[in-house]
């Protein structure tokens, strides 16, 4: 079994009833990223058929025992990881892409409608679509709703109009505008209790990766007690890479070949 590493820009998606949108945040901390990766690595090593061989069923059974249930906890964390790849940073965070999605959708259909009613000389409905971005960006959250749903009314009155669809205006964006609408509706009815943040996510899988390197510690000594057979001790070397790959001089004692004294030399004749 294949453990994944977590790498990359996690993408920010404020999912609601399955319903997502994007926008950007900062990548997961190095060092937790990295802990992760070595704990993966370890349990790599142990799942390989050669050396599963070693521990499984064997003395110590502690190490076996504490391995698999690593294992089990480390495939937990690895559905949380990717919760919090996909989880936003928070309530206010997610209001903001969507507020801002809400925005630039009002801008580009009350342009085509604009240009729409300046060509059928309707300036009654003109005067309603002619917004600038700048006013709809001071408009209040309700008050950008309000205004959102207008633009939606006004587009659907001109939708079986002569020359709407050259303008842009069709069935298709009406539907994509009306469902940014209905994501910006429900993030300001979302409650904020019932919003998991990547943060918090993030200060879960924390506390776990710290009790995966205790538990790697314990089985850092343990591991030691295969070495009495040859495919024992490929085991520990491999074992030992595994935990060097992130921290150098990781916890397995390594053996010391002690200096040799230099025998003593006659003196020159």
């Amino acid at each position: 079994m294949k453990f994944p590493s977590f790498i990359g820009v996690f993408a920010l998606i404020f999912v609601l009833e399955g319903e997502p949108f994007s926008g950007s945040i900062p990548a997961m901390r190095s060092t937790l990223q990295n802990h992760l990766n070595m704990v993966g690595a370890c349990l790599d090593v142990a799942q390989k058929p050669e050396y599963h061989a070693v521990w499984s069923g064997q003395t110590p059974t502690r190490f076996g025992d504490a391995c698999t249930e690593l294992i089990k906890d480390y495939a937990e964390i690895n559905k949380k990881a990717a919760q919090a790849e996909s989880a936003p940073v928070g309530a206010g965070d997610a209001k903001a892409v969507a507020e801002t999605a809400l925005e630039d959708a009002i801008h580009v259909l009350s342009s085509a409608l604009v240009v729409h009613f300046s060509t059928t000389g309707d300036t009654s409905r003109r005067a309603k679509a002619d917004l600038t971005p700048s006013s709809v960006a001071r408009l209040r959250s309700q008050e950008l709703l309000t205004t959102a749903r207008e633009i939606q009314d006004l587009a659907t009155g001109a939708l079986s109009e002569p020359g709407a669809d050259g303008c842009g205006i069709t069935a298709e964006r009406i539907v994509r505008f009306s469902e940014t609408i209905e994501v910006f509706a429900k993030v300001l009815t979302h409650p904020r209790s019932q919003v998991t943040t990547r943060g918090a996510l993030l200060n879960e899988i924390g506390k776990e990766v710290a009790r995966f390197l205790g538990v790697l510690e314990h089985l850092d000594r343990l591991v030691l007690q295969f070495g009495v057979t040859a495919p024992g001790q490929e085991f520990i070397e491999a074992w030992r890479r595994s935990r060097v790959i992130v921290d150098l001089g990781g916890a397995i004692p390594k053996r010391v070949t002690p200096p040799t004294t230099p025998a003593p030399q006659p003196p020159p004749a």
